[in-house]
This record gives C-alpha cells, sequence and structure tokens, in this order.
C-alpha cells in the first residue's frame, strides 16, 4: 500500500526553513570537517536542537536508523534523505506540494538537475555526487527521473523516520516540548536583543585597512563564537535566510556607524548569487575563506575559547587613512569595479 500523502494538522515549523535549518546544524556539529557525522557529532545536534532529555540508547537508534550503510558514520547523504523526512513530518506540506514545486519544466518527473537545484534552494550547497546519491536513492526503477510516486514512497517512508508518532503527519496532538512531544524542537528566535551571540562589549571598531569581513573572522575567533550561532542572531524572522535589513540591523547592533549604501555593498558582495537575502553558505563561505585571516576550525563547534594568535590577526597598514573611513574604504574599494586602464 501506497503511504498517504497527508499534510501534517500542526505545523511546528516550514519545509525550506526546516530544510535551511538542518543544513547549517549538520555544517556546525561537523568538527572533524570530514563531510560526515560520527555518533558523538550526531548527539550533540540533537541535543541542542531538540527539547528533553536523550539517554544514549534512545540517540543511538535513532542514529543506527539514518546510518543505512552502516559505516558507523552518517553520510551527507544520508543526513539529507533524514532531513528531507524530518522536514516534511515538521510542516504542513504534502510530498505533491514539494513534487509541483520541484518539476519545474512540468514535465510531471523531476530531473536529476531540477533536484540538485532544489537542494542548493534548501541550504544543501553539497558535493555533485552527495546530491547524486539521494537522487538515485529516490529512483527506483532508475530511470533517471523521479516520479511523485517514488518520492512519495521514499519520503514517507523508510530509516531515519524515527520522531514521535504524536509528530507524524496528519497527527491529532499538538507537537510541544511535553513528554509525549520529545522531539519537539528547542531552535527558535533568539531572544533578546540583537548582537547577543556575542558579548555586549564586542563592538566592529574601525581598523585602518581592515574590512568588516575581516573584522567578523577575528571577532568570532576571539570569542569563540559559531558563524550558525552570528547567522541565527541576525536572522531576525528565523526564516534561514537573512535580507538586507536584518544585515543592517545585525552590523549595526556591533557598533558600526556607516551609511545605509556602504553597508548594502557589502550585503551585496556577501550575496553571491544576487537572490537579496544572504543564505547560511554564503556567509560561511565569506567568514571562512580568504586572505591573510584563518579561522580555527574549532570554532565549528564552539566548544572551547581559541586563542588569537599573530597568523590569525588581520595585518594593520602603516599608512592610509585610519579611523572609520579607512576601514569603509577598504570595503568599497573591494565592491568597486575596476577601471580599465589605457
Amino acid at each position: 500500500r501506497e503511504p498517504d500523502d497527508v499534510a501534517n494538522a500542526h505545523e511546528e515549523e516550514a519545509f525550506d526553513v526546516g530544510m535551511r535549518q538542518n543544513a547549517m546544524e549538520f555544517d556546525a556539529a561537523d568538527v572533524d570537517r570530514d563531510n560526515k557525522l560520527n555518533f558523538n557529532e550526531f548527539s550533540a545536534l540533537i541535543n541542542e536542537r531538540e527539547v528533553g532529555e536523550h539517554t544514549e540508547a534512545e540517540l543511538r537508534a535513532r542514529f543506527n536508523s539514518i546510518d543505512e550503510n552502516l559505516n558507523n558514520r552518517l553520510d551527507l547523504d544520508e543526513y539529507i534523505r533524514f532531513s528531507l523526512r524530518d522536514a516534511l513530518q515538521r510542516s504542513s506540506a504534502r510530498v505533491i506540494d514539494l513534487f509541483r514545486e520541484w518539476d519545474e519544466d512540468s514535465s510531471g518527473t523531476v530531473s536529476k538537475k531540477e533536484f540538485a537545484k532544489a537542494m542548493k534552494a534548501l541550504g544543501f550547497d553539497a558535493p555533485k555526487e552527495e546530491i547524486d546519491g539521494v537522487f538515485d536513492q529516490m529512483d527506483a526503477d532508475r530511470s533517471g527521473e523521479i516520479d511523485y510516486k517514488e518520492l512519495n514512497k521514499k519520503l514517507r517512508s523508510g530509516a531515519g523516520s524515527t520522531l514521535d508518532p504524536m509528530l507524524q503527519p496528519g497527527a491529532m496532538g499538538e507537537i510541544s516540548a511535553k513528554a509525549q512531544g520529545k522531539h519537539a524542537l528547542r531552535r527558535g528566535k533568539m531572544s533578546g536583543k540583537k548582537g547577543a551571540a556575542l558579548p555586549p562589549s564586542v563592538k566592529l571598531v574601525p581598523e585602518e585597512g581592515v574590512s568588516v569581513i575581516e573584522q567578523l573572522r577575528n571577532i568570532l575567533t576571539e570569542n569563540a563564537v559559531r558563524i550558525i550561532d552570528l547567522f541565527r542572531d541576525w536572522d531576525d524572522d528565523g526564516n534561514g535566510l537573512v535580507d538586507k535589513k536584518e544585515f543592517r540591523k545585525g552590523v549595526t547592533a556591533l557598533g558600526y556607524s556607516a551609511p545605509k549604501g556602504d553597508i548594502n555593498a557589502i550585503f551585496d558582495d556577501m550575496d553571491k548569487d544576487k537572490s537579496g537575502q544572504i543564505d547560511y553558505n554564503e556567509l560561511n563561505k565569506a567568514l571562512r575563506s580568504g586572505n591573510s585571516v584563518a579561522l580555527d576550525p574549532k570554532l565549528r563547534a564552539g566548544a572551547v575559547p581559541i586563542e588569537l594568535t599573530a597568523k590569525n590577526k588581520a595585518p594593520k597598514s602603516p599608512k592610509g587613512p585610519g579611523g572609520l573611513m579607512g576601514s569603509m574604504a577598504a570595503d568599497i574599494k573591494r565592491h568597486s569595479p575596476r577601471r580599465r586602464e589605457g
């Protein structure tokens, strides 16, 4: 019998938001950067994101149900399959709704290209082989395309679907932090003022020749704050994306005073796909890459304080204008197109 495609009557989180949150949580939990989660990393992820106490036996059972190839690691393709089911179960979306959205050419099937595009939009900017692995596992008849029945069967059943029965699609009970809803989410909009991910004393101080991005890298290093925490602090509406208004609020809350257009220019440089919003991957890449600033990998977990060493520090220019204008000049120069000489 085909599984029913029934909407959850008590949506806990929109499907696309849930997927983006799951994607950033994988990155934050993957402490050793091997693109997999071991049992300890998975346990830390679950304990941080869900309310209630989780025994080791319960966590091991959930881990094993997702670890389909039994290698004692959650490969990224396994985690993506888990995330799809998890986000679907927590949302009011039906599989048919997802299928129609992913089937961009209305052909009645989802191609590998359409599927990869959908996964990227949902926060999983993963290597092609990982996304292809998820697709191939869903493509039961090996036709090179996924039809609705294949997608519905894979997302409504199978490994990783271990939510409490009260959280299953169409369940009658409310999703809450009570015993019957022990897998309800702990995550949500951070309380308090903007900038709560960092101590109140931390500010973006104008430095000569040092850009805002470089300063942010150093601030995260010095305060052992994870990028995921900074991102969620800036993500005011909790939709898994940061728009220009949210970005300006976040930067301003850190004491950076500059014209609106100048801050927008920094945002535009980080918004690589020009969608008008920064996703976690874009912020992560901006703060993890580049120039002379190397961020310690331990910041991914945010577990221990990290000393700012000489190799972490951005070099100061001995010449040039100082203060706020010098700092903004470094940003504007980077964002401005070069003029062709001659």
